[in-house]
């Protein structure tokens, strides 16, 4: 047996009191008067006994009256054995789950938050003042390694908000690991105030431990929700007028089917659309919204539903640019008749035509389509500058002349790893390597078998050999390539193995013709993410010629109108922005207060999810893993103090001394009230 305050046992010496009461008042005589003495003798000396063994009973029950008392103050207990000796250490760490799926409802009609915050300033005020805390949550302003005192975490803990960052109970033990290390030989206990969302206890990678865990587990009474989990577009390119087609993917995590579920898009801050959706308990369904683009130009947009307590998946923000028109290059001492004819039926692309001589990356740079017509050969400076380009978006097309120099141009293929053969004159007709492919999704309606096709006289025979991802989209007969696809980062570049002139190839009077070319130039147009799902390691890039040094970017907020700056990085044609903190909505990225670009930014949906380990479960998980653990499900303050103070330092005796102190004196009275004696 120990005791929590051993220098209260001093007041043991309280017990003299009833010894010098006995001593000095029990030893007083009366005189009585009889005149028979030889009874009163008799009577005297039975009278003696009793009073004598009546008094030495007092002065026992009085006694132990004070001990029990004074043994009760100092709150003597027997160590518990699931308790390590680090248990009575001076240092706990506190870890509070406040992630999303905490805001939900538990059995106090409070949120699992507020409850663990409650419980956890219970917790530290059952413990003695001097103990030092370590206090971990998800966005935590301060460092781990600071240890608090009592007063300090409680304070803290009372000013924890729901965080969208989400952390696994991996990352929770690197943490406090690390915070051990600083401590050297002393002993952390950990403290755990947390739902057990089972995507978060991540026990395959915990290392094996032997401290003490105090497990504080709370689960939503109703376990309901429902959540927009994505959206996308059916065509990733955007144009004016254009009809679109936006899918919706939302799950019902909950164990009631829902019916008639309202869903609403928002587009620019306007209702646009409204539709419903039957959705069976713990299902996904797509749903769809279909609008027309009416101006050129960025759009905002928002999926929302209603949906309680969990509200922070409720909606997803999203952000488009619709494109009026395309600007093409032509780089060619004149325009071919065939791209006047092309061109004059297609408003949607607007050429410029650029002479070879006056040809380089400032003219070409704002367009994002270049052509390469009848191609004799290219300065190793010129094509540079191309590749350049294409790396940052732009589309290529490359069509070579009859006189084209094959070995100067095999030396700037070659880094590609493509290659011209030697010029062939059999006359070939080409063919689609496969409609299958997704560069001519949508492109046919049905799949014609006999088909004429079109001609070619004088060709160049493609020859890859290179690990860059390559695509063959039309073949000649002997299913050589006739027209490649390079694709780079963001752009791309297309290799005709065939020059487009009169004479040499009908192609330009095909139907295919077209239809190539068509796709080959909307597909020019750069497709941004819609949204982001962020978390504390989010990074997103934008393309910029800003110079170095320059006013860094920032954010604003467009529906609070804040704005910050972000961290970020510049690289040689980009900066990476990592935004850190930060609220969801539609942000415009600003540079030297314009516009650049917007960005659109969403919580993670994995705190959407409503599997939850049961307390029992993660008991198990932990004393697998080596934890001593003790488990608290006490609601009521009171009670859950108390077996605070027992799984903290053991089993404690306190009340019951008190109850035997309690039983001393009614003993004590009863027999001063009964036992008389003459």
């Amino acid at each position: 047996m120990q005791f929590l305050y051993p220098s209260v046992l001093w007041f043991s010496l309280l017990t003299l009191i009833p010894v010098i009461i006995h001593l000095f008042y029990f030893r007083r005589y009366k005189t009585v008067y009889y005149s028979n003495t030889e009874l009163l003798s008799s009577v005297i000396k039975e009278s003696k006994s009793q009073q004598k063994l009546r008094n030495l009973i007092l002065l026992f029950l009085r006694i132990l009256f004070i001990l029990c008392l004074v043994f009760a103050f100092a709150q003597p207990y027997y160590k518990n054995k699931n308790v390590g000796s680090e248990s009575l250490s001076q240092y706990y760490a506190l870890y509070i789950d406040n992630t999303f799926s905490m805001n939900d409802e538990g059995s106090q009609n409070i949120s699992l938050l507020e409850e663990a915050k409650s419980k956890a300033i219970t917790f530290v005020q059952s413990l003695p003042a001097n103990t030092k805390y370590f206090l971990y949550y998800h966005g935590l302003t301060h460092s781990i390694n600071n240890s608090l005192s009592s007063d300090e975490v409680q304070k803290k803990i009372s000013e924890i908000a729901p965080s969208y960052a989400v952390a696994k109970w991996s990352d929770v033990f690197a943490a406090f690991k690390q915070t051990q290390h600083f401590l050297s030989s002393k002993q952390i206990s950990y403290v755990w105030f947390t739902d057990g969302q089972q995507y978060s206890v991540d026990y395959s990678l915990w290392e094996k431990d032997s401290a003490n865990i105090y497990l504080f587990h709370t689960v939503p009474s109703k376990q309901n929700n429902v959540s927009i989990d994505s959206l996308w577009f059916e065509v990733p390119h955007h144009l004016k007028n254009q009809k679109e087609k936006l899918w919706v993917k939302i799950t019902n995590h909950g164990k009631d089917e829902l019916n008639a579920l309202p869903i609403k898009l928002y587009l620019n801050d306007t209702l646009k659309a409204t539709n419903t959706l039957n959705l069976a308990a713990n299902k996904t369904e797509k749903i769809a919204f279909e609008f027309t683009n009416t101006r050129q130009g960025w759009h905002n947009g928002k999926v929302e539903l209603a949906d309680f307590p969990i509200t922070f998946d409720n909606k997803l923000f999203f952000n488009f640019y619709v494109y009026e028109s395309i600007p093409v290059a032509i780089v060619d001492n004149e325009l071919p008749t065939y791209l006047k004819s092309f061109f004059k039926s297609d408003s949607l692309f607007v050429q410029t035509l650029i002479p070879w001589n006056v040809a380089n990356k400032q003219r070409l740079s704002h367009h994002s389509v270049i052509l390469l017509n009848n191609t004799t050969t290219l300065s190793s400076g010129l094509w540079s500058q191309l590749i350049d380009l294409v790396n940052k978006g732009t589309t290529l097309i490359f069509i070579p002349s009859l006189t084209c120099n094959i070995t100067e141009i095999n030396k700037l293929f070659s880094e590609l790893g493509i290659a011209f053969s030697t010029k062939d004159t059999t006359k070939f007709n080409l063919s689609i390597a496969s409609q299958n492919q997704k560069f001519f999704e949508g492109m046919f309606t049905r799949k014609e078998e006999r088909v004429k096709m079109p001609w070619v006289k004088t060709s160049y025979q493609l020859k890859t050999f290179s690990a860059f991802p390559i695509d063959i989209i039309l073949t000649y007969e002997n299913n050589e390539p006739a027209l490649v696809r390079v694709t780079f980062e963001k752009g791309s570049l297309f290799i005709f193995g065939f020059p487009i002139v009169p004479d040499n190839t009908n192609f330009t009077t095909h139907p295919l013709y077209v239809a190539v070319l068509h796709r080959m130039m909307e597909q020019s147009l750069i497709s941004k993410n819609s949204y982001y799902l962020i978390d504390l390691n989010t990074s997103v890039s934008i393309a910029t010629e800003a110079i170095v040094g320059e006013k860094p970017l920032e954010l604003k907020n467009l529906q609070l109108a804040t704005t910050q700056i972000p961290v970020q990085r510049t690289l040689f044609n980009e900066i990476v922005l990592t935004p850190g903190n930060i609220e969801e909505g539609v942000y415009s990225v600003l540079q030297n207060n314009i516009e650049i670009s917007r960005i659109s930014f969403n919580y993670s949906r994995k705190e959407s999810e409503t599997k939850y380990y049961s307390t029992e479960e993660l008991s198990t998980i932990l004393s697998n893993k080596g934890y001593r653990l003790n488990s608290f499900t006490a609601s009521q303050s009171d009670i859950l103090k108390y077996q605070i103070k027992e799984a903290t330092n053991g089993v404690l005796l306190w009340k019951w001394l008190i109850i035997l102190a309690m039983v001393m004196l009614l003993i004590e009275m009863a027999i001063i009230r009964l036992w008389k004696v003459v």
